[in-house]
């Protein structure tokens, strides 16, 4: 057992010690692994966060549906209908949103006052928000059609649908991220890959002398999976590093955003544990793999 530990510790002495004799070779590769694995984490980060927001927003508002008034349709008419809908046992909830409640809150972004004030009279509809019981969407999409026929009613708008079709482009990006990380994890081994057969033909005269002396393929590729290793935790620490600065940078943007989108500023996910441990470990084995079929061809080569 002693004898292990003490070949590995020396093994990762000498991983050390290449660090050390080629720092510019390292640091580069360290630099390219370290963006190659924020990507495809950071992406999938911004998915989680959108899902997140969208998670919230639809316990909210699960279902949603806008019904706008015609312009011909009075406030008695818009409360007599508010009051008929309330005794549908389909819906769960109704309220009503004068024109004048939506013409003062967009009187409120200072992009829409200007306008507003411009205009000879408030063009907004009296509006009403449904709540379904049944917010499915085959039942959702009948209780609209019926409120749409209903007297004085202009149009009808599900607010699902923009989250639907929001769903389906994450739906994408998740599918487009994974080939990335499959690509971008192939790039990252090859990377450490070839800094590590740079390394072993530096060193090609001592390797053919352990070699003669009868030394073993696992003696003389410990230390450079070592050396892969360790480029490829450096790599994920450097990731985990991006990914919080940029966390850092984005989040006062975010939250404008998505109040803009979803009304509500819903922050980033939270950074954790993971955010570290995750690039570290990844970056670890992609390195070591990379080292590993260095190492191997090199030795096949040599013997």
């Amino acid at each position: 057992m002693m004898a292990m530990l003490r070949a590995q510790w020396h093994a990762l002495h000498h991983a050390f010690d290449s660090c050390r004799r080629r720092p510019l070779a390292t640091l580069v590769a360290i630099v390219v692994v370290g963006a190659s694995l924020a990507v495809p984490i950071g992406l999938a980060w911004l998915v989680a966060s959108v899902h997140a927001g969208l998670s919230q927003t639809g316990r909210e508002t699960v279902g949603e549906i806008s019904v706008f008034l015609s312009p011909e349709a009075s406030r008695e008419d818009a409360r007599r209908l508010v009051a008929n809908l309330a005794r549908d046992g389909e819906i769960r909830k109704v309220r009503l949103i004068t024109k004048e409640d939506s013409a003062r809150r967009l009187a409120a972004d200072p992009d829409f006052a200007a306008l507003l004030a411009a205009l000879p009279e408030n063009p907004l509809p009296d509006t009403l928000v449904v709540l379904p019981r049944d917010p499915s969407p085959a039942r959702s999409a009948a209780l609209g059609a019926r409120l749409g026929r209903m007297n004085g009613v202009a149009q009808v708008r599900h607010e699902a649908d923009w989250q639907n079709r929001l769903e389906t482009l994450l739906a994408r990006l998740a599918e487009a991220g994974w080939g990335l990380s499959a690509a971008l994890a192939l790039g990252v081994g090859l990377i450490v890959g070839n800094t590590v057969r740079l390394e072993l033909m530096h060193r090609r005269d001592e390797v053919a002398v352990l070699c003669r002396l009868g030394a073993t393929n696992a003696y003389i590729r410990r230390p450079y999976l070592w050396f892969g290793a360790l480029v490829g935790v450096a790599g994920g620490l450097l990731a985990a590093a991006l990914l919080f600065a940029t966390r850092a940078t984005l989040r006062a943007p975010w939250q404008d955003i998505m109040a803009s989108i979803m009304r509500t500023p819903y922050p980033l996910a939270d950074s954790s544990a993971w955010q570290v441990a995750l690039p570290a470990l990844v970056g670890a084995l992609l390195g070591w793999l990379g080292a590993a079929v260095a190492a191997g061809l090199h030795l096949a080569r040599v013997e």
